[in-house]
């Protein structure tokens, strides 16, 4: 019998406080994910000429500091940009950094507080793992857009952060680390949902760090802390700590630098059927 294992639930409250602590200095600490919008928007680039029409209305989903607007209205000066984000304090830094044109809406994006077949363009970048469940988002990005449009995201692959997930599992039996769906489960959901999958691109990256402390201290600048069902309750004790240290040194060290991958997935996908 086929046994299917369910992704862990994430605790929203807790990665909402995550965000809302490193909004402050998350600009600082978040070169891979701006190198990912900005991949993100090339494509957006590329599919010009396949577009019926400039959009309109554009959404960014997880819009955080509001990088990615700043991208948007560089390419579509006269639309009309959203920018949605559930930790208030990254909303706050993004409505004073972006130009007055653009709107900021505070709310979760698996429950976006707007009416059916009201965007042309939906861009996320680096949101659809902090959600629960993948396929409800695209559910709800399908909702929010118009027969045609098209939606735009990136997010990690299984082979994110394997070096500190193996470095956990040699340290204790709890879940350290987010689970990151492939590309052909992120397929299915998106067929599922009425999308037409139109591109799909994927690159590893690796970040080397002079530790695998700065390594964690860099996740936590960034936001990106462990927030699901499966995490250990609690302090993680200083023993098991200090084995996943040494593991991670001895196996993924060289020359005192620790490598950290990132398999990143970007798509491209139609919306189809219904107006």
């Amino acid at each position: 019998m086929k046994v299917i294992h369910k992704r862990p639930a994430i605790n929203k409250r807790a990665v909402r406080e995550s965000f809302d602590r490193a909004a402050a200095e998350y600009d600082a600490h978040s070169a891979l994910q701006q190198k990912i919008a900005c991949d993100l928007i090339e494509v957006c680039d590329r599919l010009s000429p396949q577009m019926e029409r400039r959009p309109r209305a554009v959404l960014d989903a997880g819009a955080g500091t509001g990088y990615g607007v700043r991208l948007l209205r560089s390419r579509f000066p006269r639309a009309r940009i959203v920018g949605l984000d559930f930790a208030p304090q990254m909303v706050r830094r993004a409505a004073r950094g972006c130009d007055a044109a653009s709107h900021f809406v505070c709310a979760d994006a698996e429950r976006p507080p707007f009416g059916d077949g009201v965007f042309d363009l939906v861009y996320s970048s680096s949101l659809v793992q902090w959600c629960g469940e993948p396929g409800g988002l695209f559910g709800q990005f399908r909702r929010l857009m118009r027969a045609g449009g098209w939606l735009l995201f990136s997010t990690y692959g299984p082979k994110t952060l394997h070096e500190l997930r193996q470095s956990w599992a040699a340290a204790d039996r709890y879940g350290h680390t987010l689970e990151f769906p492939g590309g052909a489960d992120l397929k299915k959901m998106l067929h599922a949902r009425g999308f037409n999958v139109e591109l799909c691109t994927r690159q590893l990256e690796v970040v080397h760090h002079r530790g695998v402390g700065e390594l964690l201290q860099q996740l936590k600048n960034s936001g990106a802390t462990n927030r699901h069902a499966a995490a250990r309750p609690g302090l993680t004790t200083p023993a098991a700590l200090r084995e996943m240290k040494e593991h991670y040194q001895n196996r993924f060290g060289v020359r005192g630098l620790v490598a950290a991958s990132y398999e990143i997935l970007i798509f491209a996908a139609k919306a189809v059927g219904r107006e």
